[in-house]
């Protein structure tokens, strides 16, 4: 499961109030970016976790807003971090290798690839 968070300081709730729309409608937006990079670094294997994405939601969480995409496919947790230490081959499409290792790190090479993007269009719907 991937977590988009945005940590807002507890100094800055009268900011959070005037802003949190704003920021869970830059939220959503990422979350549609985030999602797209995570279906193009999935491994097409078997293409069940391509269809195993899902969109949780964005809510508030004490002074966090947070947005959620899960990929609820039995071996997902396996494909993300390896099995074993050890070292597989992930295709894309089909018989080419295009990531190998100990685990394809979907969501954590989604989140690192996509990172800047997300902050700019939170950052456009703020101001």
């Amino acid at each position: 499961m991937a977590k988009v968070v945005i940590d807002f300081n507890k100094g800055f709730w009268p900011v959070i109030a005037y802003y949190e729309k704003a920021v869970t409608r830059g939220m959503r937006k990422a979350l549609l970016v985030l999602m797209a990079e995570l279906k193009a670094l999935t491994p097409e294997d078997t293409k069940e976790m391509l269809a195993s994405y899902r969109m949780e939601g964005i809510k508030k969480v004490w002074n966090n807003i947070v947005g959620t995409i899960s990929n609820d496919a039995w071996h997902a947790i396996f494909v993300e971090y390896g099995v074993g230490g050890l070292t597989y081959n992930y295709h894309k499409p089909k018989g080419s290798v295009v990531y190998r290792w100990q685990g394809n790190r979907t969501f954590a090479r989604a989140m690192d690839n996509k990172r800047n993007e997300i902050l700019q269009i939170i950052a456009n719907e703020i101001w």
